[in-house]
């Protein structure tokens, strides 16, 4: 096989034209909403589980980033050494995330192994252990991170504006108290879990290599998963303040931080998806024109980025 020249820079081709295929999707019996997107070359896929719950609902900031956290560390079923054994012999990772309204677990596998998965799947969201004593080192974890964002430009001049665009007391603006956040429990995490578990509200996606086989086993799952949470999400409300400046000084750095927020289209626009494509493609990855702009060629930062919301 011959070695590519490394010394050289290789062709540029045209990306030519991207074809997304459309999702499929039912409800199944308990009110869960099911999405497939089937295509990709290879026998990957990935289950995603979207949960309701993020930054507006949580009781308290960081409360649903831990839970985050400790969705695939063990559940009552299998402990947190089990099931990380069982994923990494299988080849299998997960991922988790806090957005706005939502907290999503993703699961990546092989389809030949999509099966053995998801049992171990559905712990994770819906009956995780919250062992005490990972959650005390995650607790621990998330507090010297919040400690250490007090002194990070970014961190707080991300803070200022979201204050200034939410209000103080909206949980968009809130930041995690270090001393507050190490007084949680794994009981009060697990109580905020389970409260927020509605399946009406809860969709599954599977993407990559599909089969037939697989949606059923899925089906089977998931679908007979039994709740009776009703949860309602919060609306997110501009504070209406005026434009300006806001200055905020950070005690010994040596850096500064600069944050500049422009109204855009939302999200129920039949703008925003395409505002938001432009926006990522302008700034929204390391390779974009914003980064070769201010970077590269004024060598003004260490980075800079867009992000549409």
């Amino acid at each position: 096989m011959n070695q590519p020249d490394r010394n050289s820079r290789p062709e540029i081709h045209d990306i030519g034209s991207l074809v997304l295929e459309d999702a499929k999707t039912e409800t199944l019996p308990n009110g869960i909403t099911l999405h497939i997107v089937e295509g990709g070359d290879s026998s990957l896929c990935r289950l995603g589980i979207l949960l309701p719950g993020g930054i507006m609902e949580q009781p308290a900031p960081g409360i649903f980033r831990a839970v985050a956290s400790l969705l695939p560390e063990g559940s009552e079923e299998t402990p947190g050494n089990l099931m990380s054994e069982s994923l990494e012999t299988k080849g299998a990772w997960t991922g988790s995330s806090v957005t706005t309204h939502h907290t999503l677990v993703n699961i990546y596998c092989l389809d030949t192994v999509f099966n053995d998965i998801l049992p171990l799947a559905r712990q994770m969201a819906f009956s995780p252990g919250f062992d005490p004593d990972l959650t005390a080192r995650t607790l621990r974890q998330i507090s010297s991170q919040a400690l250490l964002d007090r002194h990070k430009v970014m961190a707080n001049a991300s803070r200022a504006l979201m204050q200034r665009l939410y209000g103080k007391t909206s949980p968009m603006a809130m930041s995690i108290d270090p001393e507050e956040i190490l007084k949680t429990t794994s009981g009060k995490l697990r109580e905020a879990h389970l409260s927020r578990l509605d399946l009406s509200k809860t969709h599954l996606y599977l993407a990559g290599s599909v089969n037939e086989q697989m949606v059923g086993a899925l089906k089977a799952e998931f679908g007979t998963i039994s709740t009776d949470v009703s949860f309602d999400f919060k609306p997110v409300t501009m504070s209406g303040a005026e434009s300006g400046e806001i200055f905020t000084e950070v005690e010994g750095a040596v850096q500064n931080a600069i944050i500049a927020s422009l109204p855009c289209p939302g999200r129920l626009d039949p703008d925003f998806y395409n505002a938001r494509f432009a926006t990522i493609a302008l700034g929204g990855y390391f390779g974009s024109r914003l980064m070769k702009n201010i970077r590269e060629d004024k060598g003004l930062t260490y980075g800079i980025d867009a992000q549409l919301y």
